[in-house]
């Protein structure tokens, strides 16, 4: 540049040294302290020997597991299996639910049979009354006839439920031993095998 014996330098050129200046310096290699040809022998597992890699990665995997398909006890089961209701207990139902039906079948036997004396003895009862004693009114003719329909009435109606009770019997009975025949060899066989609760139904169908 003029004045200082420095000679001018082309826009080219200025450019060319300012690039130079802020390129990085040259990358620089240092040996580790703790290189492989220093440090402590390892593995092979790049840890120290002796050291295990893979029990905390175990554990992490167990843990999740279980966390996923719990221990396989009752406590675990989703919530759409459990139940309440066991076998023994529904089984004991049924057969209390048998025995009662039987026995309203026979009170309602019974009923019908003492409906239909007590029709006949108010028709024996008012026939004595006009007869023997004299007692021909209509409004008492009227009242023991509607006494002796209402009996006959009772009747029937005792006969129905008398049909209707021993068919509930009939079909409690049923559901009794077919409910036994269906579940008693699945629970057995689960027990059998030392399982807490037996596998769906949908994978034992087919």
């Amino acid at each position: 540049m003029p004045g200082t014996g420095t000679p001018r330098l082309s826009p080219f050129e200025a450019m060319g040294m300012a690039t130079a200046a802020s390129a990085p310096a040259a990358p620089i290699t240092v040996e580790r302290a703790d290189s492989p040809a220093s440090g402590p022998a390892t593995s092979g597992t790049g840890l120290p020997a002796g050291t295990s890699s893979t029990s905390t990665k175990e554990n992490s995997v167990s843990d999740a597991w279980l966390t996923k398909w719990g221990s396989g006890s009752v406590a675990d089961m989703d919530a759409q299996h459990e139940t309440e209701v066991t076998l023994d207990d529904t089984l004991d139902v049924l057969e209390e639910l048998t025995a009662q039906s039987f026995k309203a079948h026979e009170t309602c036997n019974k009923l019908a049979a003492k409906a239909r004396d007590l029709r006949y003895e108010l028709d024996d009862l008012a026939a004595d009354l006009r007869s023997t004693h004299n007692v021909i009114g209509r409004l008492t003719g009227a009242a023991m006839a509607k006494l002796a329909e209402s009996m006959e009435l009772l009747a029937r109606k005792a006969d129905e439920m008398a049909t209707k009770s021993l068919t509930a019997a009939e079909l409690s009975e049923s559901a009794e031993n077919a409910m036994f025949d269906a579940y008693r060899p699945l629970q057995q066989a689960t027990e059998d095998a030392g399982l807490a609760v037996p596998a769906a139904r949908v994978h034992n169908e087919n």
